[in-house]
């Protein structure tokens, strides 16, 4: 009995540790994947001629977060990642979907924008060489030097992903995240 009890006493003490790893797990999963989303926006861009874009949504009132992949003919065309995949771009004759991603927040990984600069819930790459730019539907006229998107469970555990102009994602930890990566530059 006193070996079931300090079995128990052990299972006890470790059950939360192992919730936080699994948790920590599948935030870098699924801040690994946007990573490779990213890249594949940005060398379908390149291989098709044509602007890729991402538009995400980070409504409060979905039980999601989402973004959508896409390359449209129109810089006025958007594609609602809350639709779910095969039918975000439904209703835009000229918008290709080529990926949806949909991440519920029971699984306690939020995607967010962190304060940047007007109506920046969506970024494109430019065909030539892949290369950030604004879209049209962004009313700030600055060139977009810079699209960062956090992937996280709280400001503890949290990832940032940067594009900078060149197109290319890089990660990092925003200030006060506990996880073990480069800080961002502020």
């Amino acid at each position: 009995m006193i070996v079931i009890a300090l079995l128990g006493v052990l299972l006890a003490l470790a059950a939360p540790s192992m919730r936080e790893m699994i948790e920590v797990r599948r935030l870098r999963a699924i801040n690994a994947q946007l990573v490779t989303d990213l890249h594949l926006a940005r060398t379908e861009a390149i291989a098709r001629r044509t602007y890729g874009r991402i538009d995400f949504n980070l409504d409060p009132a979905l039980a999601m977060t989402c973004y959508t992949i896409y390359t449209a003919v129109d810089s006025f065309l958007g594609c609602n990642c809350s639709l779910g995949p095969g039918a975000a771009c439904a209703g835009n004759p000229g918008a290709v979907e080529i990926r949806t991603v949909q991440v519920p927040k029971s699984s306690k990984v939020l995607l967010s924008i962190p304060p940047q600069r007007p109506l920046t819930w969506a970024m494109g790459f430019e065909p030539a060489m892949g290369s950030l730019v604004n879209l049209i539907v962004d009313t700030d006229p600055a060139a977009l030097n810079k699209f960062k998107v956090d992937t996280k469970i709280d400001a503890d555990r949290s990832m940032r992903i940067e594009v900078g102009q060149s197109g290319r994602p890089t990660v990092c930890a925003p200030a006060g995240s506990r996880i073990d990566l480069p800080s961002c530059n502020p």
